[in-house]
C-alpha cells in the first residue's frame, strides 16, 4: 500500500510540474487514489483475518471430532 501511495505522489508531484493549472484537479485524483489504496489494503487485511480464523476454528472442530470418537 505504501509503495502503491508514493507512486501516486510521484505522479502527482511530475503532472503539476508539467502542468500546473491542474494542480487541484490533480491533487483530488490523488486523494481519490489514495483512498482507494488504503480500502484495497484494509479490505485485503480483513480478508485474511477471516480466512485465519476460519482455519483456526475448522482446525479445533476437527480436533475435537477425534477427542470424541476416541471414547467410544
Amino acid at each position: 500500500a505504501v509503495v502503491g501511495i508514493g507512486n501516486l505522489f510521484n505522479s502527482l508531484i511530475h503532472s503539476v510540474a508539467q502542468n500546473s493549472s491542474l494542480a487541484k484537479q490533480l491533487f483530488g485524483y490523488a486523494i481519490l487514489g489514495i483512498a482507494l489504496t488504503e480500502c484495497y489494503c484494509i479490505v485485503c487485511l480483513n480478508d485474511g483475518l477471516f480466512d485465519f480464523i476460519h482455519i483456526l476454528i475448522e482446525e479445533r472442530r476437527l480436533n475435537f471430532h477425534k477427542i470424541s470418537t476416541s471414547f467410544t
